[in-house]
């Protein structure tokens, strides 16, 4: 037997291995997957890009600015939550995407996709099976208060997802 006959012989289980453990994974965590396929689907639906402060975030995109332009903490006046934790996170977004209020919004959305892996974990952990912390993590997202704080930059998201 040549080389190339044993080389192809030893690749070619090794990518139906791969095919087969992600068909496996799919199967296995299919709620959770359907979650980050609906969410997905609302934000492409909401569009996270737009540069409108909704509601109280205006104070905590401040804050950010500040920290992203001077590099010193300094809380807006208005703000009566210390958002230490949040204006950082932001800070480290706009340095990849610049300064904008999308970049924030976007900052806000992986700390929820974070937070929905965490609780379909801890779910797990705490006695849940697969499948019920799949539909757990699927209220999450189907709750109306996330939908819409979802893609702002106030402080309810990043405080569910570091529970």
């Amino acid at each position: 037997m040549s080389i190339n006959t044993l080389a192809k012989r030893r690749i070619a289980p090794a990518k139906e291995g791969l095919v087969e453990k992600f068909y496996l994974f799919l199967r296995n965590h299919a709620l959770l997957v359907l979650t980050l396929l609906t969410l997905s689907l609302i934000v492409v639906y909401i569009n996270p890009f737009h540069e409108t402060a909704i509601s109280d975030d205006w104070a905590y995109i401040l804050t950010s600015r500040h920290l992203y332009y001077t590099g010193q903490y300094n809380l807006h006046d208005w703000s009566s939550a210390n958002i230490m934790f949040q204006a950082y996170w932001g800070a480290l977004f706009t340095l990849v995407g610049g300064f904008s209020i999308g970049t924030l919004h976007i900052s806000t959305l992986v700390l929820l996709v974070i937070g929905i892996f965490s609780l379909y974990l801890l779910a797990q952990e705490h006695g849940l099976d697969r499948r019920m912390a799949g539909v757990l993590s699927f209220c999450l997202v189907g709750n109306p208060l996330v939908i819409f704080l979802m893609l702002t930059f106030m402080t309810d998201v990043p405080a569910l997802a570091l529970l």
